[in-house]
């Protein structure tokens, strides 16, 4: 039950701005989808709410809008339409921004996928032809979506398709200030984007990953934990398609396995393309495959996302607070002990800064080790080699420290506690930056704060 939920019920709140609520009719990782119904236009609607927020918090209600304002610029046939967003005070001091879309009663994608099930061919493409309509529309804007998925991909009937929430994993990304990997979600995410970089081609990769479910009846990666999972899209290769559809032509295979490739400058420029070309290749099985345009050949649309970010000035920042040295919260980073790969948690760092101003420190969990037995992470992140290394009593812990000031601790305990956490079940590090000072870590003995005593 999602903490959203259990503030509206413990605060008695039934309405959102203007619209009564009536049910909650879904749940996934950016927030709780209601059904409410709008008394000016006499209409149902859908409204999304995202994570509660405190009334201070300006910089991520200013993205909030920004966001909003850029999604309601898109109009576009198979795109879910935004029809309001808000920001509803609530007793408890805190705020709770909502996105309101039209009702859409059909369900989605994903509860049309059956494991071991081949989509009828015609139906697939007639659907996938939709959302790559959707995206190349999109990327003409400049806008990346970062989370295409079948889940987001909203059925109005059987020949309709709308692709949704546009916006939200760009404004949950500006939400984790200065992280190096991204929103997503594993199964459909392209290796660079877990690794922090996005462009047009990683959402082309993710509407791959669904032509190879949708033609398989099998995700072409499933690992045990979300962390794997990732692991084997940066690093193994796709099972070939016709392993498990033997019907599918040489050349529809290849054309997906480009879609699929690690390199994001070797996959197709165009969503449309592929699909066409893939089409094509199934209609026409002895037809050659050429190759798809890549983003060489169309450079307008070779960019990196932008996200609004509130930074300031390093030099304006007055020193730490040394009040601020001493925390008992474990803000967490995914780590992994033992040689076992546990799960996986959006890796973040926060300054104890004012403003929480963002130290832009190369932050990132990669593979030690990809053999089965023995997987390992290498986490990076100092400028410095860390001369200090502490773990807690229980070992559930790591505190590094090196000589140019920058702290960072690691949980272990959260990760191998939940190994099958869901996708947007965060795990977080903590960077504290003490420019200039010889730095004493402690841990108290029972190994919940810790204490920097700085020289």
């Amino acid at each position: 039950m999602s903490s959203t939920y259990v503030t509206l019920q413990r605060l008695n709140v039934n309405s959102l701005g203007r619209y009564n609520i009536i049910r909650r009719i879904g749940r996934g990782g950016a927030g709780d989808v209601w059904l409410c119904w709008d008394p000016r236009l006499e209409r149902e609607v859908a409204i999304k709410t995202l994570s509660l927020r405190h009334q201070q918090d300006q910089s991520f209600l200013r993205r909030f809008e920004h966001e909003a304002r850029i999604t309601s610029t898109l109009s576009h046939p198979h795109i879910l339409q935004v029809h309001d967003t808000g920001k509803q005070s609530l007793a408890s001091g805190e705020l709770l921004p909502y996105i309101v879309m039209p009702l859409i009663k059909e369900g989605s994608l994903q509860e049309r996928l059956t494991t071991g099930r081949v989509y009828p061919a015609a139906e697939a493409f007639r659907l996938l032809k939709q959302a790559a309509q959707a995206i190349d529309y999109a990327h003409e804007q400049r806008i990346i979506h970062r989370d295409i998925k079948p889940s987001n991909m909203l059925m109005r009937d059987e020949r309709w398709l709308f692709l949704s929430d546009f916006g939200i994993a760009r404004l949950l990304a500006t939400d984790k200030p200065g992280t190096v990997s991204d929103v997503g979600t594993p199964a459909y995410m392209a290796p660079e984007q877990s690794q922090g970089r996005v462009s047009t081609t990683s959402d082309i990769y993710s509407l791959a990953v669904i032509v190879y479910q949708m033609f398989t009846g099998q995700l072409p990666f499933e690992g045990s934990t979300a962390l794997a999972t990732m692991v084997q899209h940066i690093l193994k290769e796709p099972p070939p398609p016709s392993q498990l559809n033997a019907t599918l032509p040489v050349a529809f295979e290849r054309i997906l396995l480009q879609g699929l490739a690690k390199d994001p400058e070797v996959r197709p420029a165009l969503a449309v393309d592929l699909i066409d070309q893939l089409e094509a290749a199934y209609t026409y099985p002895e037809r050659r495959y050429e190759g798809l345009r890549t983003l060489k050949a169309m450079p307008s649309l070779a960019f990196q996302d932008r996200i609004l970010r509130d930074e300031e000035p390093r030099h304006k920042l007055a020193r730490p607070d040394r009040r601020q040295v001493l925390f008992g919260a474990a803000l967490t980073s995914a780590f992994v002990a033992g040689g076992v790969l546990g799960g996986w948690g959006w890796l973040r760092h926060l300054s104890t800064l004012p403003r929480q101003v963002p130290l832009q420190l190369p932050l990132s969990a990669r593979p030690g080790s990809t053999e089965p037995t023995n997987l390992s992470l290498v986490l990076t992140g100092h400028n410095f080699a860390p001369d200090t290394m502490l773990w807690s009593p229980d070992s559930s812990a790591l505190i590094t420290a090196s000589s140019n000031g920058q702290i960072f601790r690691w949980d272990i305990a959260s990760l191998l506690r939940s190994p099958a956490r869901s996708d947007a079940s965060p795990l977080y590090s903590q960077s504290l930056l003490f420019q200039n000072r010889s730095m004493i870590l402690a841990l108290s003995p029972m190994g919940r704060n810790w204490l920097l005593p700085t020289i």
